[in-house]
């Protein structure tokens, strides 16, 4: 969605409210495409004093395979955005300058790519069908959020001898 602001600009107490879907069923997040269905925005552009404030509130659902368990998953999807529009930057090379959205020369701005940009950079490097996800068992691949799995743990080969000897020990207690 282009967000025209020639009007904005000019009029600070204003504001230019938008409400509509977006599709990022497109968009790959650590090797999944969770946006299967498309997310609801709803925000507004503000002329604070001059300043133009962007706001949007980003709602929907996910769905991914775990990657622990790789139980196929889906839940709820939320992002908040708050960032400043600009003309120009006065510095480029600031690092303060990481929330500010550079305006075209028409003053207006593409808002999907704002939206895109900050879901990539929300997204957790994991996604988790909850946070104390047990994973699979490493022998046997049974989802240890169902339960154990019985398999023996296995030594570290480091500590061998400190379960032999462990063995041994509980040999001669039997006895």
């Amino acid at each position: 969605m282009r967000l025209e602001l020639a009007g904005l600009i000019e009029h600070p107490g204003r504001s230019l409210p938008f409400d509509y879907t977006i599709d990022l069923s497109d968009l790959e997040i650590n090797f999944q495409s969770p946006f299967t269905k498309p997310l609801e925005v709803h925000g507004e552009v503000r002329n604070t004093a001059g300043v133009l404030e962007l706001w949007a509130e980003v709602d929907g659902e996910i769905e991914f395979d775990c990657s622990r368990c790789a139980e196929h998953t889906t839940a709820p999807y939320a992002l908040d955005i708050e960032t400043t529009l600009m003309r120009e930057l006065a510095n480029p090379d600031d690092f303060a300058n990481v929330d500010v959205v550079l305006l075209d020369a028409d003053l207006s701005f593409e808002l999907d790519e704002v939206i895109r940009d900050a879901a990539i950079l929300e997204s957790d490097m994991l996604f988790l069908c909850r946070e104390d996800c047990k994973g699979v068992c490493p022998t046997c691949g049974k989802n240890l959020n169902d339960g154990p799995c019985g398999c023996k743990p296995e030594t570290d080969p480091r500590l061998a001898a400190l379960q032999d000897l462990l063995d041994e020990m509980k040999r001669e207690d039997n006895n």
